[in-house]
Parts: C-alpha cells; structure tokens; sequence
C-alpha cells in the first residue's frame, strides 16, 4: 500500500486521530484555573504531549515511506525516458543545420529527407 492510499490505518488516519487528541487535550489546558487542583487538566497537558510526540514519529514514518515511494516513481519514469529514448534512436535520425534565420533541427523518419536539404542559408534556394 502506497502512503497516497486511504486506509483506516494509514497515516493520514492516524494523524487525524492523533490531531482530534492533541486539540482536545490542549482545548482543556488552555481552560484550567490555576487557583485549584485540577489534575484532569494536568492529564490533559501530558495527553497533549503523548499526542505530539507519537505525531512526531507518525509523521517521520510517513516521510520515510513517501522518500521511497517517490524514489520509486523516480526510477520508472527514468527507466520510461531511456525506453523512449533508445526507440527514438532507432527509427530516426536527427538532421541539423546552421543557418542565419536559426532555424534548427529536424526528427526524421527512417527514409525521409530533411526538408531543407539543398536550401541557402535564409532559406534561399
């Protein structure tokens, strides 16, 4: 399963879970009164923590996999460009020329002629 795929326990989903936790935790310390005991507020602090950190580590798992995933695309579309490439390479050939309007180079099919071939720089013939 690649990281780009919703699962209901990939880490998108745990994230989001650990999200809803952090804010509800850090909702009931931001409301605590600091005039009396409230030790559910100070277990809401530490619940906060406990959320950040196991989002911290979540989220370091899901960069390793995302950097392999991508390394992977990398080289499949690197394997696709030389494929095409080498196919290029063997049905055409490249015909260029330097001339004075800049025109350049031309892709030319097994037996085709470039269509500049005996034309005057500028295109004169």
């Amino acid at each position: 399963m690649t990281i780009s795929q919703q699962h209901p326990d990939g880490p998108a989903a745990r994230l989001a879970e650990l999200a809803g936790q952090l804010g509800a935790s850090l909702t009931t310390w931001a409301a605590r009164d600091d005039t009396r005991p409230q030790p559910g507020v100070r277990q809401a602090a530490n619940t906060a923590i406990d959320a950040m950190d196991a989002m911290l580590a979540e989220l370091h798992r899901a960069r390793q996999q995302l950097v392999g995933e991508m390394r992977e695309s990398d080289d499949a579309a690197m394997e696709r460009s030389a494929r095409l490439l080498a196919a290029g390479r063997t049905r055409r050939r490249v015909c260029a020329h330097a001339d004075l309007d800049g025109a350049g180079m031309h892709l030319l099919e097994p037996g085709e002629a470039c269509p500049r071939a005996g034309q005057q720089p500028g295109g004169a013939r």
